[in-house]
């Protein structure tokens, strides 16, 4: 809270899934990521939603389950896109370093 203003810089959703995968909650990770993405997208906090792509494909390939190298490489090829759009070049320099590790992986 600044003063009488309020400042949301995302959904806490993206926290939660965060949490939850450090924790290896899986189930509770996507829940949370996907409610982040619904949240950030709808209120058009588009900085939030290239993070919460960034995280939820950090997520995917940490656990490394079926689809979920190439449900990563999706959401963080829309991240970077999103994060060159935006000219966050820190973000894009942490997603170019996550795709090659994805890519790394096939």
């Amino acid at each position: 809270m600044i003063g009488y203003a309020a400042v949301c810089r995302s959904s806490v959703s993206l926290q939660l899934g965060q949490l939850a995968a450090l924790l290896d909650r899986w189930e509770a990770a996507e829940q949370h990521f996907s409610a982040a993405l619904t949240v950030n997208r709808r209120v058009g906090a588009r900085p939030a939603l290239a993070h919460t792509k960034y995280r939820y494909a950090r997520a995917l390939l940490a656990r490394g389950r079926g689809d979920d190298r190439d449900r990563a490489e999706g959401l963080l090829e829309e991240g970077r896109q999103e994060a060159v759009s935006l000219g966050m070049s820190h973000l894009l320099e942490e997603i170019t370093s996550a795709l090659d590790t994805a890519y790394a992986l096939r």
